[in-house]
């Protein structure tokens, strides 16, 4: 069969990117900050853009749902909040959260532990106030400061400068017993009291000098390296509030963004009394422009709005009573409640913040995978069956200590279809010994 040329027409859809359309989404994706910092940089190569602050008194954009009442929220207070942007501890341990915590709820309780941060890198040991906030046992969030204390910068998240030192030596494979006996002891040797710590650390006087020489090139506080901002308040770009009588409210963080105005007093001003050719053209591109970013920040908002709007409404129960009844959620859950793409949903949940009555979570925090019900129910997250065996085990007699197998059945009975190895891996995660460990513990009278 011989080979001709030949011409043939083809029908087909592509989505054309055009510069504004990818500026768009570059809008939607960025922080506060980074919004605030392309603004100005636009508004000084553009004229007829004009920013101003948001006034006190302006209403900010706001949705309510469940039963109907006026509610406006005071944001004067956070304007004194707003900072440039640099890189720091928080954005390192930010990316290593997000990175080593899969699962929402252990995510949200180890930002709520980054909180507590002081400058030097350390965090206090009472954990009440977090397992108030969000419901949640205090072994849970053990098990998360255990993870926390393996990121980076070494050292971090240390209860006591002996535990900030250990967990140094331990990832350098050099703790030892005789080390931790003298990290026990450490006020010796400030004193330099060699005989004695090589009395209780049972070690010579030349393991006793390399101990201390190598104690001495750790970093005693982890956080100096970077700028003291870990405990600045993030801002949040969704306010959440309870309503009298059910329901919530939701509104934007107005008092955070520049407003932004297309100066039409001024391109009516000079459109008529240019007559050069070059000068109409800068000034038209100027003008749509400045019309085009208003837009733009108008649709941002909206969407912002929006999808946070519908996380709550599914999360509700959360905000009511903590972590336990957190549910599992998809992009495309809310992809589809409010009519946009899940990139889209994707795009406008990451770095963007709601400010609750539990605290600052970031929008992306609230979606989980799910395990499901073999009774057909509404599916559970790993969050709610993790406080479910922790609930069973917390409720287990002395005399009929529960075996992960048993744990498994008592699930399976109520309708969640789960295997015991992953009872037994949620059980690990939150600190909580076997059974036979448990059932030494009861003998002993512990």
């Amino acid at each position: 069969m011989a080979i001709t040329p030949k011409i043939e027409q083809q029908q087909s859809q592509t989505l054309v990117m055009t510069a504004q359309l990818q500026q768009a989404i570059k809008m939607l994706q960025m922080t506060h900050a980074e919004l605030c910092s392309f603004l100005e940089d636009t508004a000084e190569k553009n004229p007829l853009i004009e920013l101003s602050s948001q006034e006190s008194e302006q209403k900010s954009a706001a949705y309510d749902y469940g039963k109907p009442r006026s509610s406006s929220f005071n944001t004067e207070d956070l304007e004194d909040q707003i900072i440039a942007y640099k890189p720091s501890l928080r954005d390192l341990l930010t990316e290593q959260i997000n990175i080593e915590f899969s699962d929402p709820s252990q995510k949200i309780i180890a930002f709520a532990l980054s909180e507590l941060l002081d400058d030097a890198g350390y965090i206090a040991s009472d954990f009440s106030s977090i397992s108030k906030r969000l419901s949640v046992p205090l072994p849970e969030i053990e098990a998360v400061l255990q993870k926390l204390q393996q990121l980076e910068p070494s050292g971090i998240f240390a209860r006591s400068l002996k535990e900030c030192l250990a967990i140094q030596l331990k990832e350098q494979n050099l703790l030892n017993p005789k080390i931790e006996k003298l990290l026990e002891n450490l006020h010796m040797v400030a004193k330099h009291e060699i005989k004695s710590l090589m009395r209780i650390c049972k070690a010579s006087h030349e393991e006793i000098v390399t101990f201390i020489s190598m104690i001495r090139k750790l970093n005693p506080k982890p956080a100096s390296l970077f700028t003291n901002d870990v405990v600045v308040a993030i801002i949040p770009d969704v306010f959440m509030l309870p309503k009298l009588g059910g329901g919530w409210h939701i509104e934007l963080n107005t008092a955070a963004l520049p407003k932004v105005l297309a100066n039409e007093r001024f391109y009516t001003q000079i459109k008529g009394s240019i007559k050069n050719k070059e000068e109409k053209s800068y000034i038209s591109e100027n003008w749509q422009q400045a019309n085009w970013i208003v837009k733009a920040m108008r649709q941002r908002a909206t969407t912002i709005l929006k999808a946070s709007t519908e996380i709550v409404k599914h999360q509700s129960d959360f905000f009511t009573h903590g972590i336990s009844s957190l549910k599992p959620l998809t992009l495309k859950e809310i992809a589809a409640s409010t009519e946009m793409h899940p990139s889209t949903i994707s795009r406008v949940t990451n770095n963007k913040y709601i400010s609750t009555p539990r605290g600052t979570f970031e929008l992306k925090y609230f979606f989980s995978n799910a395990l499901s019900r073999e009774d057909g129910k509404e599916d559970m997250s790993s969050a709610s069956v993790k406080s479910r065996i922790q609930d069973l085990i917390e409720k287990e007699k002395r005399d009929f200590i529960l075996s992960d197998s048993y744990i498994t059945m008592k699930l399976r009975g109520e309708g969640i279809d789960i295997a015991r190895r992953t009872v037994a891996k949620y059980r690990e995660m939150m600190n909580i010994p076997t059974s036979a460990q448990r059932k030494r513990i009861a003998r002993a009278g512990m």
